[in-house]
């Protein structure tokens, strides 16, 4: 498995598998706000390279439980993605 493909899995698991993706301290967004200049800058300039990927957006459902409750929450994964993409 590639990086980029690394790093798509563990920010997805990461997404999709808390509600308000809290941790010990703050936000996922908040927590990448507080890293290095040149660590914002990667994930906010790999979030959206995939954010502009066909495949990653048509991918996208597939990493979500099959069930209607949990497909009925892509548009907050997308959104998270966004906040990530604009930090």
């Amino acid at each position: 498995m590639n990086a980029q493909k690394a790093i798509t899995k563990m920010v997805l698991g990461l997404i999709t598998t808390r509600r308000e993706y809290h941790f010990a301290e703050g936000t996922l967004i908040t927590e990448t706000r507080m890293e290095a200049h040149e660590l914002r800058t990667y994930i906010r300039a790999e979030t959206k390279s995939l954010l502009a990927t066909r495949g990653f957006l048509d991918a996208l459902p597939g990493y979500l439980l099959p069930d209607a409750a949990s497909q009925s929450r892509i548009g907050i994964v997308l959104e998270r993605f966004k906040e990530l993409a604009s930090i």
